[in-house]
């Protein structure tokens, strides 16, 4: 049966990935994914959703939370997943505030 990707498959994945169940989002990976981090540019007027066009899945999202040191983390994400015809990630493109991570850790 070929696999046909959908925005409620991605949702499922990180939903469950979100709520420390982080199993069927790696159980769909590809054994050789590559996952591309990039960007230090941040966007603060992106908008958020899952956009599937063909075998590309679009996520935008942004996290937010408060740092040990007590200062704020609120980044932005972008994730390009592309898959396989089994329903396997074989390539993840991530764009987040790179400096922001940066200083989380470096600070905390």
């Amino acid at each position: 049966m070929a696999f046909t990707l959908t925005p409620e498959y991605i949702l499922h994945l990180l939903n469950e990935a979100a709520a420390a169940n982080p199993g069927p989002f790696l159980e769909a990976l590809d054994h050789k994914v590559r996952w591309r981090i990039g960007s230090e540019v941040k966007d603060d007027i992106a908008k958020t959703g899952v956009y599937v066009i063909g075998n590309k899945a679009y996520v935008e999202f942004n996290s937010e939370g408060t740092q040990n040191n007590g200062k704020p983390y609120n980044n932005h994400y972008f994730w390009v997943l592309i898959f396989d015809g089994n329903g396997k990630a074989t390539e993840i493109r991530e764009y987040l505030d790179t400096g922001l991570v940066r200083e989380v850790f470096s600070n905390n």
